[in-house]
């Protein structure tokens, strides 16, 4: 065992005996020792075992990952974040290990969340203007517990006044000088109680928090300080910075949801909230950097004319995300602006559906999938080992994959607003979720420019005063900051914020993507059975739906052991893409079956061993097995004698069916070899094994080709016969003829010529004879 950084050599271990398999660890502290820091350090593990009987060896290795236990607590979304003074504003935090690997319920459940907002405004004070808790989940029973009492309280006293109409509880000493609610305050408190486990189920659930607060006005910088801690010590904390939106009337408007998942065929509904009385607002809805629909909404005018709300429905053409821009024409021709984008994650109306029916064959031979999609549709089942699944290789699609494939097709990454858990040791893809994004331009400028709008217009489109925009010379390859100020072009993404409000290492790499891939496909040696197009493939299939829109298809099985992971998806004209909820496992595991191996060709006259793999997958009882290899007139049983010996040239040999009866202990496998060899010069020999045991039965065939001897012959060669001196050896004229294939010809001729020597002896008279074969006989 060593490290893969350094390569120190780290312990050496020898099993002898190893039956079978074995276990070993080793102690961290011996890799501390030796590592100047395990953090991001591999070790790696390599085995060589060595079959002295058959003199095999063969070597593996596997990889480990040592990685620190830290927790990371973000803001998501990019960073500066732009408000609005004296409007709502809302975004999310999100905690997790700091390679996304969830935390667990428990731990989130034992943990204490509290968030701050701290103000600055243009006077340079600065007051916190929002701050909320979440406190551990235990420390709310003993509220739980009051209001239960309370609750118990008012039914006695109920019960006592109904008894004695006169009684007053305050003239006795029953209870009177509790703290118990009364029935108002009880019902006041529980439902404050439901709210606040409403606003942090979430969190304590995925470890996903969303806040919104009112921002006072005259604000120009906005900090948050969000700080994670829990019952097993570990601490975290996270800030995030907010610029205020430039308006020259400090006239805002500002565009909310308040659905909380949005899918297609459903309705949005948004809120759009003004500081000032407007008559009437625009709105552009856009998606794949294309205008899908504009409007005007007139404002009634007998109210106060600053709160608006409305729907839009959800097509397919807004999938994977669609953006909202509003503007309104203000006094002085300003246009005051905001934006919002909105994810879509159900991303489609097509209800997949796959079941997997093994009760109408308990021999485990063959298995029935049920198809459930639409009339006409397209149907695709894909199986893959589940060893060769966990990797998540990106080989197989997922609800994430398709997501994030969508959204790369998008040039505006800023907008994207995402949350990603990844499972460490466990074969489950990614999960994702994709959260409400606000508007990131800091005024109405670069409102509509981040929005990929280009405006054109004799109105007053607000820009913040210090911004350099086309002062910045962008010949020598410097861009302008968010705020004010410019970078060059080769700072973007560098690590080291050149603008002071951080804009140059905004819209880099994803920093949710998946480090660990190259990883997990090197991590161990692959088997040869890691992807195979003869047996593998046989859960990759294709299949229409017909007019039922369900289909019911009976599969004939593999017969291996190893458990598969199904996934499913469907293409239809109507409905568009969908696919099953979550990927199914099945283990095709019969109780009984064998394999049989043996070579693919074999030269006249050789013997070749046929071998059978009996395999006992019951986990307690002992199998009798019956094997009979199948007798044809094409070849024979070589009968091996006493210790093993087998005479080679000349063995005993026997037709017909041979029988061979063994026991297979549980959960095990046994091998037996039969001898045969084939009667025939030249042709197809089908070798047949059957085995039956008290359970059942299993029967496996194979084809063994037969070559003649000797070198295949190009071209046809004269031969000479001397019957005189070799007559035993060409006895008969047995000779083998191939199959070749002759070129045609317009005008075919085939022909012999043969001449006869005659030569008299007084004691024998012989005929010589000279064939020449010119063509196929």
């Amino acid at each position: 065992m060593q490290t893969q950084k350094t390569g120190n050599l780290l312990c050496k271990r020898t099993f002898v005996p190893l039956d079978g398999g074995d276990e070993f660890n080793f102690p961290m502290e011996e890799i501390a020792r030796k590592l100047p820091q395990t953090d991001g350090s591999m070790v790696r593990v390599e085995v060589e075992v060595h079959d002295s009987f058959m003199g095999i060896t063969e070597t593996g290795f596997s990889m480990a990952k040592i990685i620190n236990s830290s927790i990371s607590i973000r803001f998501l979304g990019s960073q500066p974040y732009v408000f609005k003074p004296g409007m709502p504003f809302s975004t999310l935090i999100a905690v997790s290990y700091h390679d996304f690997h969830p935390l667990s319920t428990e731990k989130l459940k034992g943990s204490h969340l509290i968030v701050k907002a701290e103000a600055v405004s243009k006077g340079n004070n600065g007051h916190t203007v929002f701050e909320v808790e979440i406190p551990q989940a235990d420390e709310e029973m003993e509220e739980i517990e009051f209001l239960d009492q309370s609750w118990l309280y008012n039914k006695h006293l109920q019960a006592m006044q109904a008894e004695d109409p006169y009684f007053k509880p305050e003239d006795t000493d029953y209870l009177s000088n509790s703290q118990y609610l009364s029935e108002d305050e009880l019902a006041e408190k529980k439902m404050e109680l439901y709210m606040r486990n409403e606003q942090f189920q979430k969190y304590r659930e995925k470890g996903v928090f969303h806040f919104a607060f009112n921002i006072p006005e005259e604000t120009s910088q906005l900090t948050l300080v969000a700080t994670y801690q829990d019952s097993d010590g570990d601490t975290a904390a996270a800030i995030a910075k907010g610029k205020a939106f430039f308006s020259p009337q400090e006239h805002y408007i500002v565009v909310e949801t308040s659905n909380k998942g949005v899918a297609v065929g459903e309705f949005v509904v948004f809120h759009i909230h003004a500081n000032f009385n407007m008559d009437s607002f625009n709105y552009v809805i856009m998606a794949k950097e294309m205008i899908l629909f504009a409007g005007k909404e007139v404002l009634d005018g007998t109210i106060h004319a600053n709160i608006k709300t409305m729907s839009v429905p959800v097509s397919t053409e807004m999938v994977p995300s669609f953006t909202m821009v509003v503007y309104h024409f203000g006094q002085n021709s300003e246009v005051i602006s905001d934006s919002i984008t909105i994810p879509v994650n159900e991303i489609s109306q097509h209800k997949v559906k796959l079941v997997i029916n093994q009760d109408k064959d308990h021999s485990v031979k063959s298995v029935e999938l049920g198809t459930y999609s639409s009339a006409g549709a397209f149907f695709g089942i894909s199986g893959t080992r589940t060893f060769s699944y966990a990797l998540q290789a990106g080989n197989d699609i997922s609800h994430a994959s398709v997501l994030q494939a969508l959204h790369g097709f998008t040039h505006r990454k800023r907008l994207i607003n995402k949350m990603v858990w990844r499972e460490r040791d466990s074969p489950v893809p990614e999960k994702v979720e994709y959260y409400t994004s606000g508007n990131y331009g800091p005024d109405t400028n670069r409102t509509f420019a981040f929005s990929g709008l280009v405006v054109f217009t004799d109105a007053t489109i607000g820009v913040i005063p210090t911004y350099m925009g086309d002062r910045c010379n962008k010949t020598e390859g410097f861009l302008p900051c968010l705020i004010g100020g410019c970078y060059h072009s080769s700072k973007h993404c560098d690590g080291i914020a050149d603008c002071s409000d951080g804009f140059d290492e905004v819209d880099c790499s994803d920093p949710m993507r998946d480090k660990d891939l190259k990883f997990r496909l090197g991590r161990y040696r692959k088997y040869a059975d890691f992807y195979d197009d003869g047996d593998g493939d046989w859960l990759w299939l294709d299949i229409n739906i017909g007019h039922k829109g369900h289909e019911q298809n009976n599969i004939e099985l593999n017969k291996v052991d190893d458990p598969y992971t199904v996934n499913a998806f469907s293409i239809s004209k109507e409905f568009g893409f969908g696919m099953i909820s979550a990927p199914i496992e099945y283990l095709s595991l019969p109780s009984m079956y064998i394999s049989l191996e043996m070579a693919e060709t074999c030269r006249r006259g050789e013997q070749v061993g046929v071998r059978v793999v009996v395999f006992n997958m019951l986990p307690d009882e002992v199998m009798m097995v019956f094997l009979v290899l199948h007798g044809t007139d094409s070849h024979r049983f070589i009968i091996v004698e006493e210790h093993g010996v087998v005479d080679f040239y000349r063995p005993r040999t026997k037709a017909g069916d041979h029988q061979h009866l063994i026991t297979v202990g549980p959960e095990s496998s046994q091998e037996v070899i039969f001898p045969i060899v084939a009667t025939i010069d030249k042709g197809e020999v089908e070798i047949t094994v059957t085995a039956t045991t008290q359970i059942g039965w299993d029967e496996e065939s194979a084809t063994l080709t037969v070559e003649p001897e000797g070198a295949t012959m190009d071209r046809h060669t004269s031969i000479m016969l001397d019957l005189k001196n070799r007559a035993v050896v060409y006895e008969y004229m047995d000779v083998t003829l191939d199959e070749s294939y002759v070129i045609p010809s317009e005008h075919p001729e085939a022909f012999s010529w043969l001449a006869l020597l005659v030569v008299t002896c007084p004691f024998l008279e012989m005929w010589w004879g000279l064939l020449f074969l010119m063509g196929d006989l």
